[in-house]
């Protein structure tokens, strides 16, 4: 965790004195992006290839996935009908009071 500032630190941080900037600094840094544009848009030429990728697995995924059929629809409503009798499981203390009921297996 990283320690809090005191009102103490922030008086000496503010009464430290401030370092002046080179002189030319601006002039070099100008001249130094001006000589090689290229470097400042070399991003997008690793951006472009992966969009394209992105969106080419989009069109594929998005055109393999078949709508559903109404029948699938009538098998998820009859499941949910025969799993109603169990809606009290999922309580936490009808649960926790299941999990100390003692199972009892019978071997051959």
């Amino acid at each position: 965790m990283k320690p809090r500032l005191t009102d103490e630190d922030l008086d000496r941080l503010l009464a430290a004195p401030v370092r002046p900037v080179p002189p030319g600094l601006a002039e070099r840094v100008a001249a130094r992006l001006a000589a090689d544009p290229g470097r400042r848009r070399a991003w997008i030429w690793y951006l472009v290839p992966a969009l394209a990728a992105a969106g080419f697995a989009l069109l594929v995924t998005a055109h393999r996935t078949p709508a559903p059929a109404a029948a699938d629809y009538e098998t998820l409503f009859a499941l949910e009908d025969s799993l109603a009798p169990a809606e009290p499981l999922l309580d936490p203390l009808n649960r926790e009071l299941c999990a100390e009921i003692p199972v009892e297996t019978s071997t051959p």
